[in-house]
């Protein structure tokens, strides 16, 4: 079924995250294995209506670096990850009452570009990503997030 857009509610999560990556060959360019730990927390999404959300999950990463033999290249990955998501702090609704909490499981897919500062250090310019998740509501189930995030990246 669909809807039209102004039935779905459109808020800013704003949150945190922290991903480790294993990169096979111990190369920082190739193929990786990614870990996730997202949290995000939004108040009055609705009227009295508040969101936590903590996410776990798992995947592959690819990274292509650019121009190899710069030390201060830039660094493209795409990644696709999949998990579980824990929600609180909010009303969900179930078959025979509401409850403030809920989980399901959840597909990330994305990429986004760092460059090198040092051996151990990466600037994380940017990270796009696409989040979907099957939380209980009264439409579809369904959520569709898009998230945007930077940071710094410690080589180990």
């Amino acid at each position: 079924d669909r809807q039209d857009l102004a039935d779905h509610a459109h808020f800013v999560l704003p949150g945190g995250s922290v991903d480790a990556a294993y990169n096979f060959g111990g190369k920082a360019r190739g193929l990786a294995l990614v870990v996730d730990l997202n949290g995000e927390s939004a108040s009055n999404i609705e009227p009295g209506v508040n969101l936590t959300q903590f996410s776990i999950m798992g995947g592959g990463r690819y990274t292509y670096q650019l121009q190899k033999t710069n030390p201060h290249a830039l660094s493209l990955y795409g990644q696709v990850l999949g998990g579980e998501d824990f929600a609180s702090n909010s009303l969900f609704p179930g078959p025979t009452a509401a409850s403030s909490t809920a989980n399901s499981g959840a597909f990330q897919a994305g990429g986004g570009v760092n460059i090198r500062l040092s051996h151990a250090f990466s600037l994380r310019l940017l990270e796009a990503d696409f989040i979907t998740t099957s939380l209980p509501n009264v439409g579809n189930n369904r959520q569709y997030d898009v998230r945007f995030s930077n940071g710094l990246v410690i080589h180990f």
